[in-house]
C-alpha cells in the first residue's frame, strides 16, 4: 500500500516538474486558454500531492 502511495507521489512530482518546465520554456508562445489550463493543472496536482503527503493511507 505504501509503495503505491510513493509511486503516486513520484508521478505527481514528475508531472508538476514537466508542466512547470514546459511553461518556463514556452509560456511566451502559448495562448491564454491553454496557458490557464496548464497552470490550473499544476495547481490541482500540487493540491493532490499535498493531500497524498499529509494522508498517505487514503
Amino acid at each position: 500500500m505504501m509503495r503505491e502511495v510513493q509511486e503516486r507521489i513520484h508521478k505527481l512530482e514528475l508531472s508538476i516538474y514537466l508542466r512547470e518546465d514546459h511553461l518556463r520554456k514556452y509560456a511566451h508562445l502559448i495562448e491564454s486558454r491553454p496557458l490557464r489550463f496548464i497552470t490550473n493543472q499544476i495547481k490541482q496536482y500540487k493540491r493532490v500531492l499535498q493531500i497524498r503527503k499529509d494522508y498517505p493511507i487514503l
